[in-house]
């Protein structure tokens, strides 16, 4: 065998790889669809015609299995899938990914069921969070805190507990979901639950905004001019990643409506995020707005005095990632909104 290029590209420029010669084996990395490869990525890379599979070039999968801010752990505690053309190729593959990782490698029939597996489970977890988020919302107008709820719950051993929140974000989930709904519609099938729990997590940030305008109306303050307080706007806790974080959609969703935003966030410390600068430390800032919306459930927020929110000219707090106990803010006369927290 000759050697080996390990991928993460775009289908645009597969056919144009630095150093693919004859006698390459080719490893995908990067979360694809099932089939993909087999049904459109060969036939790329052969249109040189130098390249002839399973003749003078080979290629298999070995799909990156790494959380956000746990990659280095990630590296040396979770399996990696590998999978290939043939079963040989699988081995040596399988062997060379033994020099590098400690960790158990799962041989897969081929690529497409590898890139299946890695699929399935990250669009597991859309379709939960879609769950809780939408039984959220009813427990909101039932008075039941969710978050109670999935407390009790998780002490049931088969229960997985997923939470609530503002949105879905980040470079996986949303994107993971419509890559297999893409691969149905190619086949002609449907997969009505995924197409569900997408439009439930997509339209979470406005209900984010139904929720803050909701409690500007009971200290009957127009939102227009009003001051907000974003915390957090990276798309999950305690990462410095703004991807398709539903900080974004919350943000432009509140500016639209004539509010002045602005922002903190421990992991963009004076940044510019999404137009805006951020602030530098939260205690410049929280007397002069009117309102704070806990967007991301960074560790420091929960870490938070209650009572600091007083500080602000209108105390009105949402919080969509259960960082602030309602029974606390009662006690400190917030006006309060907690998402799923049975307001």
């Amino acid at each position: 065998m000759g050697r080996h290029v390990s991928l993460n590209r775009t289908s645009s420029d597969i056919g144009n790889i630095p150093g693919l010669f004859p006698n390459s084996l080719v490893i995908v990395e990067s979360t694809i669809e099932p089939g993909f490869i087999e049904d459109e990525m060969i036939s790329i890379i052969s249109k040189s015609g130098r390249l002839e599979v399973e003749k003078n070039f080979f290629i298999g999968v070995c799909p990156e299995n790494a959380n956000p801010g746990e990659i280095l752990h990630d590296f040396t505690n979770l399996p990696r899938l590998v999978g290939s053309i043939n079963s040989n190729i699988t081995k040596i593959i399988k062997t060379i990914y033994n020099f590098v990782f400690s960790v158990e490698l799962v041989e897969m029939p081929n690529c497409k069921t590898a890139n299946a597996v890695k699929l399935t489970t990250n669009v597991f977890r859309d379709i939960n969070i879609a769950f809780v988020s939408e039984l959220a919302l009813m427990f909101e107008k039932l008075g039941i805190d969710t978050n109670k709820v999935l407390e009790a719950a998780k002490k049931k051993y088969n229960f997985q507990i997923h939470y609530p929140g503002a949105g879905v974000g980040g470079p996986c989930l949303p994107i993971n979901s419509y890559q297999l709904l893409n691969t149905a519609k190619r086949i002609g099938s449907r997969l009505s639950i995924i197409e569900s729990s997408r439009k439930i997590n997509e339209k979470m940030p406005d209900h984010v905004v139904e929720l803050t305008s909701d409690a500007f109306k009971e200290c009957k303050k127009s939102l227009e001019n009003s001051e907000i307080l974003i915390l957090g706007v990276s798309y999950k806790p305690n990462v410095k990643d703004i991807q398709l974080s539903p900080a974004e959609h919350v943000i432009k969703k509140l500016q639209d409506l004539g509010a002045n935003i602005h922002i903190y966030d421990p992991y963009f410390p004076s940044s510019n995020v999404f137009g805006i600068t951020s602030e530098n430390n939260i205690e410049d800032i929280i007397s002069k707005v009117d309102a704070a919306i806990i967007v991301t459930g960074h560790d420091e927020f929960k870490e938070l005095k209650v009572e600091m929110f007083t500080k602000m000219k209108h105390p009105i707090v949402i919080d969509t990632r259960g960082v602030v106990d309602p029974s606390i803010a009662k006690q400190q006369k917030l006006i309060f909104r907690g998402l799923g927290r049975g307001n």
